[in-house]
């Protein structure tokens, strides 16, 4: 009668334990589908699936960093995420515009750490796509802002290409209208080129500007 009893709660035991993994590992592929598809919508840049203006192109931007740091959060791993949202968009994960979207959230997201805006009283607004301010540190009380690597003046066609985006302090972002071409501008410019998202020839301009200015700069 005991050994009876014994082997139908061990078998009992072995069921519930399955479908314990079971349902674990279905609620993980879920979450993770279901991430890679909104990311995939907010970083499309097909003629068609291009942000209209500026603030739509800045939500979008600020969603995305935000979801790829809840599903860290989650332990759903970043790369992943990503891979899995170009190759719904139908594009290589190893292609310039890909790799561009991916170090721009990544430097971005990487900020938000940082400044640690990121938390329970702006999480809302956040995946809203709205701007928040940041709490602590020496940007503290200033609103965070989306700005771009190459100023659209320059790659205009850039303008609303979320690889050419990043978040920092709305203080940081009004010097970078007027900063000096750094060589991660540069870089940038030249990847956008390459992959024809600005012209060569406004990669040119910021490439001569750039030299320009550290023959300029050793005087």
């Amino acid at each position: 009668m005991i050994s009876d009893n014994f082997w139908k709660i061990l078998f009992l035991l072995m069921v519930f334990t399955g479908l314990g993994f079971w349902f674990k590992n279905h609620s993980e592929k879920t979450a993770f589908k279901r991430s890679a598809s909104e990311l995939a919508d907010l970083i499309a840049f097909s003629e068609e699936s291009l942000p209209r203006n500026d603030e739509e192109a800045h939500g979008r931007f600020i969603k995305a960093v935000t979801l790829l740091h809840e599903a860290s959060a989650e332990g759903i791993d970043n790369g992943l995420l990503l891979d899995a949202a170009f190759e719904y968009n139908g594009i290589g994960r190893d292609g310039a515009e890909a790799i561009l979207v991916r170090d721009s959230l990544q430097d971005s997201l990487d900020n938000a750490r940082k400044l640690g805006f990121i938390n329970n009283e702006t999480i809302w607004d956040l995946r809203d796509g709205q701007k928040v301010k940041i709490s602590e540190g020496p940007y503290g009380g200033e609103e965070i802002a989306v700005t771009n690597f190459v100023h659209p003046d320059i790659g205009p066609g850039a303008r609303f290409f979320l690889g050419n985006m990043m978040i920092v302090p709305a203080s940081v972002a009004a010097l970078n209208q007027d900063l000096e071409l750094t060589e991660k501008i540069l870089n940038t410019a030249i990847k956008l080129a390459n992959a024809d998202i600005i012209k060569p020839e406004a990669a040119k301009a910021v490439k001569d500007n750039y030299y320009l200015q550290r023959e300029r700069n050793k005087y």
